[in-house]
């Protein structure tokens, strides 16, 4: 059995990995993990599962469940014993099957190897033990300042890993990870150091100097110092241009690493029709025509000019109208705008498809988007914010933010550069967006008459709708011009091609039916889910519920 907490905390057993289920269990695992073979005073248990004086009367009765449920997982290994003391428990376990303390020795093992090659393997075969966050699921407050000594720790070896790197050549191929490291950690001025020394090795003096300066206007901004002396020589050295600086004349192990462009749009609707109004609108949005001046660069290397905003647009309507429909036909017309990349998350705002993204989680998943490691990713989501903005500062790329509930979900996933847009669906109007944002607000109204029509024509063809024009003018006024109706019914009509449309209008002609089968979906609309296929419809029996299996349900 084997222990992890460079990461969640996690327990395994051959090649199976189990993860702690309750928060109390995984606090008292981890308090034994980092203390592997001294007693953890059962006081110090209730103080971290409690803070401090907020323990209850029932804590020590509380302790030991979480031990008696612990040992249980532990039971089936002979060598690992969850033992009591007399002031608490102790974990007795060999160190070496706890990743933090394997950590540690590779660390020492490296560093006692002297400055070769042997030394840098040695450190990164530390650092491959991380899996992210330390105790990044343990959220005790007595364990922050662990956390972050743990942190520490990491950022030294890793430090010691990237100057032997960028001593022997491989500084043009780190520059995109020290950046990185750069922005999640500001403070740490030997990274800072490194990237000035990469970027003068790359032959990018200016932007070395700009990185001094950045590191200098923070530390004045937060602590009204100056950068430390070690930082200021390399500047002045910098300056003059030290030929000691130069990159070595023979390099080894070249890496390249190939920056990151991220794909993230799900495939267009198809039959998507209309929405010509809504279409032009979106392509007026402020900020876009910045963009097209830019059309036919390499990305980058262009400048949106002075004063330039960046295309910011709301999309509200009700269930059903065809929200993320009309975003996504949107977003694949213009994807070529946009070389650097497009990211697209559902957050989950309404509908059945579980509890609203958090804003930390879905910045989580643009960073491992754009190729963040995850040892790169702050604990902290202001950090985080401020490292997804860092990365795309420079990109054009395009954010759609599919089923906000609110504004508070969607602004940390603003960008701040006019290089970007973003597109957000919700049902909500966003007005904290528009206010405060500047956002376009567009609302969504349903299909006219013919759109309608075209949207069945689309998934059926022609011929199948001429042939039945009263059954078709029935079931069109069923779905009454919401996207999402149509596109169940068309669904289950293209289920069975020889079911005639008149049958299918004689099934909705039920309100009850009709309500279950067409009733507007409560999630997002991409995924099209009816009331009936969320069991609050009456039940449907016989062909009636082809309809629902007509959309996967």
């Amino acid at each position: 059995m084997e222990f992890g907490v460079l990461g969640p905390v996690v327990v395994r057993h051959g090649a199976e990995e189990t993860r702690i289920a309750k928060a109390q269990q995984r606090c008292v695992l981890a308090l034994l993990l980092l203390d592997a073979g001294r007693v953890v005073p059962v006081a110090r248990i209730a103080g971290a599962l409690w803070e401090g004086d907020g323990a209850p009367r029932t804590a020590r009765n509380v302790v030991q469940r979480a031990v008696s449920d612990l040992r249980r997982v532990l039971a089936v290994d002979p060598e690992v014993r969850l033992v009591h003391r007399a002031a608490g428990y102790a974990l007795e376990v060999a160190p070496a099957r706890i990743d933090l303390h394997r950590f540690r020795a590779l660390a020492a093992g490296a560093r006692s190897a002297g400055h070769g090659e042997r030394r840098a393997a040695g450190l990164r075969q530390a650092l491959e033990l991380w899996r992210g966050e330390p105790l990044a699921d343990v959220t005790a407050p007595e364990l922050a300042v662990v956390k972050q000594a743990l942190v520490e720790e990491w950022l030294s070896v890793l430090e010691e890993s990237l100057d032997w790197e960028v001593r022997t050549g491989r500084h043009a191929a780190l520059v995109p990870e020290l950046r990185l490291l750069v922005a999640a950690h500001p403070w740490r001025e030997r990274l800072h150091g490194l990237l000035m020394v990469a970027l003068y090795r790359d032959g990018r003096p200016a932007e070395a100097l700009r990185v001094f300066h950045d590191a200098r206007r923070a530390c004045s901004a937060e602590t009204g110092t100056d950068p430390g002396p070690e930082l200021q020589r390399l500047y002045q050295r910098v300056l003059r241009n030290d030929p000691e600086l130069d990159a070595p004349a023979v390099t080894t192990a070249l890496r390249t690493t190939a920056a990151v462009v991220p794909r993230q749009l799900p495939a267009p609707p198809r039959g998507f029709t209309g929405r010509g109004r809504e279409l032009a609108a979106l392509d007026g949005l402020p900020g876009l025509d910045g963009l097209a001046a830019l059309d036919g660069l390499p990305g980058p290397d262009g400048d949106a000019g002075p004063g330039a905003t960046m295309a910011l647009a709301t999309i509200g309507g009700s269930a059903g109208i065809g929200k993320t429909w009309l975003a996504l036909h949107w977003a694949h017309r213009h994807a070529n705008r946009f070389p650097d990349g497009q990211l697209f998350v559902d957050l989950r705002g309404s509908g059945p498809g579980g509890a609203p993204v958090a804003p930390a989680v879905a910045v989580r998943g643009f960073l491992d988007a754009l190729g963040v490691a995850p040892w790169s990713v702050p604990a902290d989501v202001d950090a985080r914010v401020r490292l997804f903005r860092s990365l795309v500062a420079d990109r054009r790329m395009l954010i759609v933010a599919d089923n906000a509930l609110g504004a508070d979900q969607v602004v940390p996933l603003l960008p701040g550069s006019p290089l970007c847009a973003v597109v957000v669906t919700s049902r909500d109007r966003l007005t904290d967006l528009v206010t405060r944002h500047g956002a376009q607000p567009l609302r969504v109204g349903v299909l006219t008459g013919e759109e309608s029509r075209q949207v069945l024509v689309g998934r059926l063809g022609e011929g199948r709708v001429a042939a039945e024009p009263g059954a078709v003018a029935e079931l069109l006024a069923y779905c009454g011009g919401f996207p999402l109706a149509l596109a169940v019914v068309a669904g289950r009509a293209a289920v069975d091609p020889e079911f005639p449309l008149a049958a299918l209008a004689a099934e909705l002609r039920d309100s009850a039916t009709r309500r279950a089968v067409l009733g507007v979906a409560t999630g997002p609309d991409l995924d099209a889910p009816s009331r009936h296929s969320q069991g609050t419809g009456p039940a449907i029996g016989g062909n009636r519920s082809l309809i629902s299996r007509a959309v996967g349900r």
